[in-house]
């Protein structure tokens, strides 16, 4: 299947500006790349024009972040900054530090696969970048939001949900290339007969197990409470 990218994609204005800012998790550092108008920088934007671009999972070097975000991203702008209410740092968006936070805890400890899923959702849903994506992709990415904690399901199943049974293959595909993973959970989405197939996060399938593992574990102790 052929996945065929949208044409009437919405072009970033010419006076937008492109951020990323590092978060250390327990898991390592992870990367938040967005843009948002020059204008607004230093404003609280309640009214929101902070566009997500990208997420990069947990890796443990802060030097091979950073190699990658001048790879990927060359004209954003590194921001600089501690976790709190929103400041020039994040370009004023109060929705970039709640990711920050949702991210550092989605990593810590206790609090991997929280019922913050829903809500951090629910906040960025109409500012993520998906102009690019098909119907097709976006529709893969919003129904995988749909998996809570402590669940899974196969790239089959999945394919059938959205009338294409036969899209196991297409679905594994757009998983591969999610662009925000975390806040959209493709770790959830197993290979046929529930297999651990391949991650493209840091650290592969092992990642993958890990991060499914706790959040079993936690939607235990959290039934048991």
């Amino acid at each position: 299947m052929t996945i065929v990218a949208k044409s009437n994609r919405k072009l970033p204005l010419a006076t937008d500006v492109e951020k990323w800012w590092a978060v250390a998790t327990a898991w390592g550092y992870c990367a938040m790349v967005w843009r948002a108008g020059a204008g607004d920088i230093g404003r609280t934007m309640r009214s929101g024009h902070a566009v997500l671009l990208k997420i990069v999972a947990a890796q443990q070097s802060l030097s091979a972040l950073c190699r990658q975000m001048r790879r990927d991203f060359p004209q954003a702008q590194r921001q600089r900054g501690h976790l709190g209410p929103a400041k020039r740092s994040t370009g004023g968006c109060n929705r970039v530090v709640l990711l920050a936070k949702f991210l550092r805890g989605y990593y810590a400890s206790d609090r991997g696969g929280s019922s913050l899923d829903a809500p951090i959702w629910a906040e960025w849903r109409p500012y993520l970048e998906m102009g690019g994506l098909s119907n097709f992709a976006q529709s893969v990415l919003r129904l995988t939001t749909q998996i809570p904690p402590g669940r899974t399901i196969t790239y089959g199943e999945l394919a059938a949900i959205l009338g294409q049974p036969g899209a196991a293959r297409a679905v594994g595909g757009v998983l591969a290339a999610n662009p925000f993973p975390v806040l959209i959970p493709c770790h959830r989405v197993l290979g046929k007969s529930g297999e651990l197939t391949g991650f493209s996060a840091p650290g592969g399938v092992a990642t993958k197990r890990a991060m499914l593992e706790r959040e079993a574990k936690l939607t235990v102790n959290v039934r048991r409470g």
